[in-house]
């Protein structure tokens, strides 16, 4: 993924065509508001069946991340139940802030 937007409908993904078909962008509706994405720096993806890809597949997810400071290294945690994903070194730590229902994910033509 290179890129990512919100739109009213969800998210707008630009993506490396080579890997995608010749498709550049990526409409990627959700199942109800996601709040956490506009104030969610950066953005990935988990495939609920397990495949690496998202499809709109039952259970597949965008999940809404930032970078926290911990004060240490090691997981960050913060009072809304982020859950800590990973260290990022020097006391900073990458924090799952939600997750978002995927409906559907189909290639945007301009």
């Amino acid at each position: 993924m290179r890129s990512w937007t919100e739109t009213p409908e969800g998210l707008q993904v630009m993506v490396n065509p080579r890997r995608n078909q010749g498709n550049v962008t990526y409409a990627v509706e959700l199942q109800g508001s996601c709040p956490m994405l506009s104030s969610s720096p950066s953005v990935f993806f988990r495939s609920g069946m397990g495949l690496g890809q998202i499809c709109g597949n039952a259970g597949d997810r965008v999940v809404a991340v930032r970078d926290a400071f911990s004060g240490e290294p090691g997981p960050a945690w913060n009072n809304i139940g982020a859950q800590p994903m990973a260290s990022a070194g020097a006391g900073m730590t990458t924090v799952a802030t939600g997750q978002c229902q995927i409906a559907a994910v189909y290639p945007v033509h301009s």
